[in-house]
Formats: structure tokens, sequence, C-alpha cells
């Protein structure tokens, strides 16, 4: 049986300052997550015969990404930075390994940063998308 895996470090996620036109790859980032959330409408009704039913393509669809890094790309780590200040949204990517893509426009709804006196400076948000 073949087995078809793929490498953790060959999902990336990307950020976009113009919109879209142009990524580029947010540096130092170890572990990333993607979530892909629905939120189904309900439409059970008297002929549902006591069984729950949703409406196809109905509701609310989102993205959730979370993000934990070490600083080692300034740019980025500036461009991230100056999101959480600005309170701003920028159009992010998010590769697959060899499946295809994600991009959306994301909101960093938190960042942590963390400086250990004799590790590395490393850092965490999490993103929801617009």
């Amino acid at each position: 049986m073949a087995t078809t895996a793929h490498r953790g470090r060959d999902a990336l996620i990307k950020v976009s300052e113009d919109g879209g036109s142009v990524f580029a790859t947010v540096g130092g980032v170890r572990t990333n997550n993607l979530t892909i959330n629905n939120e189904p409408v309900d439409v059970t009704n008297a002929d549902s015969a006591g069984f729950r039913e949703y409406l196809a393509d109905g509701g609310v669809q989102s993205c959730s990404m979370s993000v934990d890094g070490v600083v080692v790309d300034a740019e980025a780590f500036k461009t991230m930075l100056d999101q959480v200040e600005g309170r701003t949204k920028l159009t992010y990517r998010f590769d697959f390994a060899g499946t295809g893509k994600i991009i959306s426009r994301f909101v960093i709804s938190s960042f942590q940063l963390t400086g250990a006196h004799n590790d590395a400076q490393t850092f965490s948000c999490s993103m929801e998308s617009d």
C-alpha cells in the first residue's frame, strides 16, 4: 500500500501587504494550524420525523489560523507586529503541502511575544478570516 504523507514544514503561511498579488513567507514559523469552520443552518421541522436537518450550503464559513515561531525574519515580523498594533486586516495564504491553498483576509485576534534570557525570542498569534 502506497502512503502519501507530507512534511509539516511544507505547509507555509504567507502574507501580502498589497492585497494578494505578491506574497512573502512569514519567516521563523515552527508550527501552523488552519481550521475551517462551518456554521450550519438548522431547518428541522415537524416533517423531519424527529431527526435534525441542516440546510445544504447554508450558514457562515470562516477560517482560523494559529502560528508559533521564532523571530528570525525582521521584515515579516514587523509586518505582523504593525498589523497587531494597527488592528488592520491583511491577506494571508496558507499553502498545503502538495494539495492546494487558501487565501483570505485575516485579523490577528491575539499576539504573544516571549523572550527568555537564554533562549530565542518566540511569538504566537491567532488569526480569524474576514
